[in-house]
């Protein structure tokens, strides 16, 4: 198969900066080949500022292992219809092609999850064993919830059927610029949203669980225990991306299902964030609680990034 016109000029910037290329015969020959098409020379450009790009931002670290992290830095930035995957293309066949088998692997694969990932993945349960009566964690919540999404939307609310924390949550986290998977309701064909919820468990680089002593207490029936299939597909890849946020109190250990035991003690083991009820009107609750969210909790998100650009081998 023929190289397309990106390939061709992937290829041809790959061979060193810019000025270096603008001199080169095949550079100059596709040029000519395509004098007064607009859109070779929309390409042509947008490949030559990633390569300015990928210059400035790789050529001056003096050591291999903090080139791969501004590779890394630099990709992430990148939206993919800007050229993400051109960019990263570059990376290898430039100054990936110096790294040590080991960097160069660690990078193809967290590049990987980079183009794809979502910042954070949230995961909750709308669960109301008294439904269709009040969901007790809307009640819980009530005025940090209103304080967020707003009294109207809260009182035209299902408060029996919705998680509206998880809702203001959300919204909170992107106030802070963090883009997230948000699944309102697990409803529909089993096998579809697993698939969906899977793909996007896999994707995240932070996996934000809203613990409740209900999550703890079901198995399947009457619904499946998503919140249990999204921790465990996370923690089988790396339970470092787990991050947990307490919303209920308390949470007693002697009303755990036996089969959750191991994800009990998991988050046990952890010092989680802890949202206090606002059941009255407490404004200094309530900026107490956004500040958990908007601060702590999006700190924690960014810190799960900067992991993943700073465990690089040598």
């Amino acid at each position: 198969m023929m190289p397309s016109i990106v390939e061709k000029l992937v290829e041809l910037y790959a061979k060193g900066p810019v000025a270096q290329v603008h001199a080169d015969a095949d550079y100059q020959a596709l040029c000519a080949q395509n004098v007064g098409d607009t859109a070779f020379n929309g390409e042509r450009l947008r490949i030559e500022n990633l390569r300015d790009s990928i210059d400035e931002s790789i050529g001056p670290r003096t050591s291999y292992r903090d080139q791969v992290q501004f590779a890394l830095r630099l990709l992430r930035r990148i939206p993919k219809d800007e050229g993400q995957a051109h960019c990263r293309s570059l990376i290898l066949k430039t100054y990936g092609a110096k790294w040590s088998d080991p960097q160069r692997e660690y990078f193809e694969k967290k590049s990987l999850l980079l183009v794809e990932a979502k910042d954070f993945f949230l995961s909750f349960t709308s669960r109301n064993p008294a439904a269709p009566g009040l969901n007790q964690i809307n009640r819980n919540h009530e005025f940090f919830i209103k304080d967020r999404i707003g009294v109207a939307a809260y009182n035209k609310a299902d408060l029996g059927k919705q998680n509206l924390l998880a809702e203001a949550i959300y919204q909170l986290l992107q106030d802070q610029q963090l883009a997230g998977f948000y699944y309102p309701l697990h409803e529909g064909n089993n096998k579809e949203v697993e698939e969906k919820l899977r793909g996007n468990c896999i994707r995240c680089l932070s996996f934000v669980q809203l613990v409740q002593g209900e999550i703890f207490r079901y198995l399947d029936a009457p619904k499946r225990n998503w919140c249990h299939f999204e921790f465990t597909e996370v923690e089988a890849i790396d339970t470092e991306r787990i991050l947990f946020v307490k919303i209920d109190d308390p949470i007693r250990g002697e009303n755990i299902n036996l089969s959750f035991d191991r994800w009990y003690r998991r988050f046990r083991a952890r010092d989680p964030l802890m949202l206090e009820r606002t059941r009255r009107y407490d404004t200094r609750l309530i900026d107490e609680n956004f500040d958990k969210i908007t601060k702590q909790l999006s700190e924690q998100i960014t810190n799960t990034f900067d992991r993943i650009c700073t465990q690089i081998p040598d």
